[in-house]
This record gives C-alpha cells, structure tokens and sequence, in this order.
C-alpha cells in the first residue's frame, strides 16, 4: 500500500487516477448490449484482490502511520458498476462533460476504492468505458496488467470483468491459512518498520525545503514562489476533460526518426501545446 497517495488526500486533490477506452459496438448488436453487459458485471462471482479490499486504520494519524487492506465481505457491485448515457449528440464534447464530472467525484473511502462506469450513446455507434481507481491501490505497472485482461480480439464479446481476474501468486506465497496466525504482530511490526522508515525520509525533506528557501541560487524551487501565470491559481475539485485523436503509428515513427520514446513525443506534444496557449495569453 503506498501510504502517501493517502496522506496528500484532500477534497481539492483526491488522488484516484481514470482511465477512458473507446469501443465499438459489435455489428447488429441488440439495443439491449450494453445493459445485459452491466447485468453480467453486476452478476460476476466472486472479487479478486486487490478489487475487494477497503482500507482500514486506526486512530486519528491511521491513513499515514500504519494503512492497511482488509477484504470488504459485503461490497456492493451495484454500487462500483454504472451505468451512464450521453445526451444527444454523444459526440467528444458530451463525452468530455460526463467523464469531467465524474472524474470530479472523490472516492468513498469507506468502500473499496474504485468504480467503473459504462458509457453508451457515443456517436459513431460506439460505447466507452471509464474505470477509476484510487492510486494506492494501482501504479502505472498495475495499470498496464488491467489493460491486459481486455482481449486483442475484437469479435470477442465474453471477457471475464477485471475484478474477477485473480493475480498469479508469488512463488512460495503463504496460503491465507498459513499466513493468518502470525497477522497480528506481522502487522503490527509492519507499522513500527513503516514508521521508522519514513521519520529519516521526512528529516531529510525538511532540510532540504530549509536549503532551497535559504540557497535559491542552487536551482531548487522554494515553495510558494512560482511565477506569476493563468494556470498558477489555487486548485480545486474540479476536473476538465478532453479528447484529442492522434494516429499511433504516426507517433511511433517520430519517436524511431528522433530518436526518443513514445513517451518523448507525447511530453513534447504537451510542452507545445502548453507554449503555444501561454504565448496566446502573454503569459
């Protein structure tokens, strides 16, 4: 569990990460698809780790000092799977409005920390799916696993929903048997360790904020000095999407023409873009 997602959690910074994917329709599909498809993952059997957990601390430094996971017996798939439409003319725009509200929305921390919305009315008969989840319970590697369960087929209708994927275990895993008698001091010694672990951490970035307010000719940012600009305003809840198509083949050859990664063309499309609106508001 990485601890800090939950100690940097606020109601202007919920810290849950979304992803949006875009599908078609399969050809002659019912008008009943979509909603027989919720009914499915609604109806799935059993919840697979780390989907079925919730978190659980004690006292009032618990979501810093010692968080943990528990499995959630009741968790309620009715609640975590929705199911939302598009007024007319579901186009990227009205896409956009729905998926910033509900990316607006903080998770309850009192259940297990995701939810995956179901998006139909997509112009183009297509559909949308909007899986959010809360960055302590998947990282970027995680992420790329999920993407993993979705099939490479596209005449394949039948996939098995992602909180029914169980992980591989670990080689020489103890069983839930095995692992249950020593829990208790397991996890209490869990806490001691992640406490003295951090308390070096948090000495260190102390003095270092100290040597940025006090050497600014060293490079160091201090805080609160940022340069005056449009986009240096208190931030909110509120959250703007927006699509934008880009062909990825197109960005692969200029990522092996320059040189550089995928990854390198995205951050210089993003640094363009961001240039290019500062200028526009001679900023």
């Amino acid at each position: 569990l990485d601890a800090s997602w939950l100690a940097v959690e606020s109601e202007d910074t919920p810290m849950h990460v979304g992803t949006l994917q875009i599908f078609s329709l399969p050809e002659g599909a019912p008008e009943t698809f979509l909603r027989d498809m919720v009914t499915r993952m609604k109806e799935a059997g059993d919840v697979a780790p780390p989907w079925g957990y919730k978190l659980a601390w004690s006292g009032f430094l618990g979501r810093v000092i010692a968080p943990a996971w528990k499995v959630d017996k009741d968790i309620d798939l009715d609640y975590h799977v929705r199911h939302s439409a598009l007024p007319r003319p579901g186009g990227e725009r009205e896409l956009g409005i729905l998926v910033s509200r509900l990316h607006s929305n903080p998770l309850e921390f009192s259940r297990p920390l995701w939810e995956w919305h179901v998006i139909e009315g997509l112009e183009n008969n297509r559909f949308a799916l909007y899986p959010k989840m809360h960055h302590s319970m998947i990282d970027g590697i995680s992420g790329v696993r999920l993407q993993r369960v979705l099939t490479t087929d596209p005449e394949r209708c039948n996939m098995p929903p992602p909180w029914t994927v169980r992980p591989h275990q670990r080689r020489g895993a103890k069983t839930d048997k095995e692992a249950s008698v020593p829990a208790a001091v397991s996890q209490a010694m869990d806490a001691l360790k992640l406490q003295a672990d951090m308390a070096p951490r948090l000495w260190q970035a102390g003095n270092r904020l100290v040597h940025s307010v006090r050497h600014p000719e060293d490079g160091l940012t201090a805080p609160f000095t940022g340069p005056v600009s449009v986009l240096n305003h208190r931030v909110t809840a509120q959250r703007r999407f927006a699509t934008q198509h880009y062909q990825l083949d197109r960005l692969k050859n200029l990522a092996h023409a320059s040189g550089g990664s995928l990854n390198d063309i995205v951050l210089y499309l993003c640094g363009t873009a961001l240039r290019r609106f500062l200028a526009e508001q001679n900023n």
